[in-house]
């Protein structure tokens, strides 16, 4: 019975809610074309040199993360969510008309601006959805369920960029890999606009929280976000560069991700549970697993071994980055969001500006790099343990009104298991 009941929690309760299904749905779709417009360009761009995977990769994450998506939460605290789809639809429709009538820019940075303005409102209204429809009860596996169906819809996209590379498709990836995120970004906004016509999504008060009282609230929090976001460019962000300097062809990392998305898919249940437990063990074990894949890396280089240490990068990525989200979605607020991408787009960025000049220098330097990262990251991952022992999950604005809306949407839509 327990085995069944860790199982229900896991894969069956989360597609209880509407809104989480439909949450669901719409992230497959969208990173479809997000993960394959990515590959194409990062293996692209890394074969020009430095200068130009730089570039595209600053504006894309220091930019996005930082300045972009905050910017977006910030307005959302002043407008309602219609009121700013309709501020953001029309400039991404115009250009998506670029790229189809005048082709894909030649500039790294430019081609990466722009898809910062079609991509990141889904991720905008990502986080919204799943702050307003997890549970207490669940967060864990509903989180954890959420990263799965992101690594399932990567199979299809980074499918597709590889097809893209070894046919020179590029601009074809790019307009299709734009369109798909669009419409999973549509799927997500029509329903929060539905949900808003009977009650705000969130109380008037919002505007008054500032990123500087959240990260007081819980600066452990927010530090290790940061060293996450450094781990993510490290195994993630930088991972087709490094096939790219290793010799390996496009389609790898496509096959890696279809691996990886297994993985993810059996990790959930363990996630889930130990997430929900609050006991921070997710993000202990899950630190340690993320170093233990780099320590192979001190003795060879090679593409044969991205495999063998993406299953420990994996699997450690699933246990601490769902961990660490779900805390961020207890109680949070637009707030809350704003900063977390804050923090993940500081992390990324430091990443960026030391790491891709070291993987180009030689793969040695950057291993050690790497290591020394994941090593913060483990040292973080103590400090998240021993603040949720003191303090139980950790909780980042308790607000009743937040709660009175969502017991009023969640009757709306017939569902028992509202935040």
């Amino acid at each position: 019975m327990f085995l069944k009941e860790i199982l229900l929690d896991a894969f069956v309760r989360p597609f209880s809610s509407g809104g989480l299904s439909r949450t669901y749905l719409a992230t497959i779709v969208s990173v479809i074309g997000l993960s394959g417009v990515n590959l194409f360009l990062a293996f692209d761009y890394a074969g020009m040199g430095l200068g130009a995977i730089m570039s595209y990769f600053i504006v894309r994450y220091a930019f996005a993360n930082i300045v972009f998506m905050p910017a977006c939460f910030n307005v959302l605290k002043r407008f309602s969510f219609k009121a700013f789809c309709m501020g953001v639809m029309p400039l991404q429709i115009a250009v998506l008309g670029f790229f189809a009538f005048s082709g894909v820019p030649g500039s790294p940075w430019l081609i990466s601006f722009l898809l910062t303005i079609v991509e990141m409102p889904f991720w905008v209204a990502f986080h919204i959805a799943m702050l307003l429809n997890t549970t207490d009860a669940n967060r864990g596996n509903e989180v954890s369920l959420s990263d799965a169906g992101i690594t399932v819809g990567s199979i299809a996209g980074l499918t597709l960029g590889g097809v893209a590379l070894q046919f020179d498709l590029g601009p074809w990836v790019v307009l299709a890999g734009g369109i798909a995120s669009f419409s999973g970004w549509a799927i997500i906004a029509f329903s929060l606009i539905r949900l808003e016509q009977e009650a705000p999504l969130f109380p008037p008060q919002e505007g008054k929280r500032s990123e500087w009282e959240v990260f007081m609230t819980d600066p452990v929090r927010a530090l290790g976000t940061v060293m996450e976001g450094a781990f993510q460019t490290v195994t993630g962000i930088l991972m087709p560069v490094l096939l790219k300097l290793l010799g390996a062809a496009g389609a790898a990392a496509g096959g890696l991700q279809a691996v990886m998305a297994g993985l993810k898919i059996v990790m959930s249940p363990l996630t889930g549970y130990l997430v929900n437990e609050g006991r921070g063990r997710d993000a202990t074990l899950g630190a340690l697993l993320k170093l233990l894949g780099w320590i192979p890396w001190l003795f060879v280089q090679a593409p044969w071994l991205v495999l063998v240490s993406s299953f420990f990068w994996t699997a450690g990525a699933h246990l601490f980055s769902n961990g660490l989200l779900s805390r961020w979605y207890n109680r949070g607020n637009l707030s809350t969001l704003s900063l977390r991408e804050m923090m993940l787009g500081v992390g990324r960025s430091v990443a960026v500006v030391i790491g891709l000049p070291l993987l180009y220098g030689s793969v040695s330097s950057f291993t050690v790099f790497a290591l020394a990262v994941t090593t913060l990251l483990v040292l973080a991952s103590r400090l998240i343990r021993q603040r949720i022992t003191r303090q139980g999950l950790v909780v980042a604005e308790v607000k009743p009104e937040v709660e009175e809306v969502l017991a009023a949407s969640s009757l709306k839509e017939g569902e028992s298991n509202g935040p």
